[in-house]
């Protein structure tokens, strides 16, 4: 039996106490917080008069920050709590410049907001904005409209389905038009892509799975007869398993190992479930099912392959989003928060977490770790087509819905950074982010593109808060200086001439 005597020490010896006391920030804290935390201190300030002396600032916020301070006393660390009141002080000061002694809410607040304002303008150098793309597709020549249209990252092409087709045709991310597989005898549903075999494949309403192979000019290779229609897709990378889902909420894993060789594969010929699908876990006798014990399956809308964490993610109408481990099959966790059906997925690997959207308008972000709800984030007016992360190591992502209004956002603030309404469009069904291309697609009848655009540029702009600029008339320079160096500009060219 552990004693709390004992199990302090410990956490004492280990340093883990005194290091989170001695990372807490409290100017930072202060500045993330919501207005709604803010406001009540306000009525602090008026119980003094408005005019805070330091003493009564250090009360008001220990009160605020009661948890640390609690924490500090509770394990003795008077080091410490000296150098919390020691930043108490120095926040004090640095909002009293003119050395009055006293403080107002109003000088209160403000330096707060500068601080938001300085933390954000190194961000938003980096900040991706979208703007209208001068591709179109006018050498396309849609029939009807596009229903489904997906990217093949490592083939780096676009395929769309288009309304009552019996067609998919493949396009360049510059809307040239490259290919059409179209021997099919009913409506293709759903298409991917095999980095590894190289295959395109698409599933047809004729329950057919068709293999084709990019590196054999586009030929068949293998087409299997399933027992149901597959309606979503995703290639697991980690598993080297081709996963589909069907409209009872079934989930398959497909060997892709077995394709290759002979031809059309019908239900005479053997049964495909046998010889096609990964025996791993047990998927031979039990299917993967997007469903509840007890209750009957539902439409799958999307699968995604959460790969660093070695997950599939699954979403359907029935409001949920599970997630499976991607080798074994085995479910892992059930993500529940949306009141309506969920439609699309999207995962950031720089910060490990999944976006969701769907039906009730609104987007979820969730920690898949522990199957909890980050944030919930509004603005949408209608049911969310798409969500996709600028790149993997940007903080961002875009959403959108089917009345054809964009959205971009911070993952780290969870704000809207930018809102469009794409024109020309009545209903957008579909949406597609070509990363490589710095691209996003918005589809209804046809393509509108939306080009990646930075706020600052490299050779124009400097990456951090600037702190002093002059003009040296002599030398016809400006001269610029943040935290970190000084630079030189070419006033006539206003190139930089020197980094120092």
């Amino acid at each position: 039996l552990v004693t709390w005597a004992a199990f302090a020490r410990l956490l004492l010896d280990l340093g883990v106490v005194s290091d989170i006391v001695s990372g807490f920030n409290i100017v930072k804290v202060l500045s993330h917080l919501d207005l709604e935390k803010i406001a009540p201190l306000k009525d602090e300030f008026l119980r003094d008069g408005n005019a805070l002396n330091v003493e009564a600032f250090i009360v008001i916020m220990k009160r605020q920050f009661h948890y640390i301070f609690e924490l500090v006393e509770l394990f003795e660390l008077q080091q410490e709590e000296r150098q919390l009141i020691a930043q108490l002080v120095e926040f004090f000061e640095s909002i009293d410049i003119n050395g009055w002694n006293v403080l107002s809410f109003e000088s209160f607040t403000a330096f707060l907001v500068d601080q938001i304002m300085a933390d954000a303008a190194p961000r938003e150098f980096d900040l991706v904005r979208l703007g209208e793309s001068p591709v179109t597709d006018d050498a396309i020549g849609h029939q009807s409209y596009c229903e489904k249209a997906f990217y093949f990252r490592h083939y780096d092409k676009i395929a769309f389905i288009q309304q009552g087709s019996r067609s998919v045709k493949i396009i360049t991310p510059e809307l040239t038009p490259h290919a059409e597989l179209k021997d099919f005898t009913q409506e293709p549903l759903c298409a991917a892509y095999i980095d590894k075999e190289g295959f395109i494949v698409v599933a047809c309403a004729d329950l057919t799975i068709s293999f084709y192979d990019v590196n054999n000019n586009l030929k068949l290779v293998r087409r299997i007869l399933a027992k149901t229609a597959q309606l979503v897709m995703c290639w697991s990378v980690v598993a080297h398993a081709l996963y589909s889902a069907d409209h009872a909420g079934r989930i398959f894993a497909w060997d892709v190992a077995h394709v290759r060789g002979g031809g059309p594969y019908g239900p005479d010929e053997s049964d495909p479930y046998t010889d096609f699908l990964k025996t791993d876990g047990e998927r031979q006798t039990s299917y993967m099912r997007h469903i509840q014990a007890g209750e009957p399956g539902d439409i799958v809308m999307a699968l995604l392959e959460l790969e660093v964490l070695g997950l599939l993610a699954s979403c359907g109408i029935d409001r949920r989003v599970m997630l499976w481990d991607v080798v074994s099959g085995t479910l892992r966790t059930t993500l529940k928060g949306h009141s309506m059906g969920v439609r699309c997925m999207a995962f950031a690997p720089s910060t490990k977490v999944l976006v969701t959207g769907g039906y009730d308008y609104n987007l979820m972000v969730w920690n898949p770790y522990v199957g909890t709800s980050n944030h919930t984030m509004t603005g949408h007016e209608a049911q969310i087509v798409g969500i996709e992360v600028f790149g993997a190591a940007r903080g961002q992502f875009v959403s959108a819905d089917s009345r054809g209004v964009i959205r971009t956002w911070d993952l780290g603030s969870y704000q809207c950074l930018q809102v469009l309404v794409v024109s020309g469009i009545l209903t957008l069904r579909a949406f597609v982010s070509v990363p490589s291309h710095k691209r996003v697609f918005c589809v209804d009848r046809k393509f509108i593109a939306y080009d990646y655009l930075n706020t600052g540029r490299a050779d124009q702009t400097d990456q951090k808060p600037i702190l002093k600029a002059f003009y040296v008339p002599r030398l016809k320079v400006f001269v610029s200086g943040c935290a970190s160096h000084v630079r030189l500009w070419d006033a006539v060219t206003g190139a930089i001439k020197c980094v120092i």
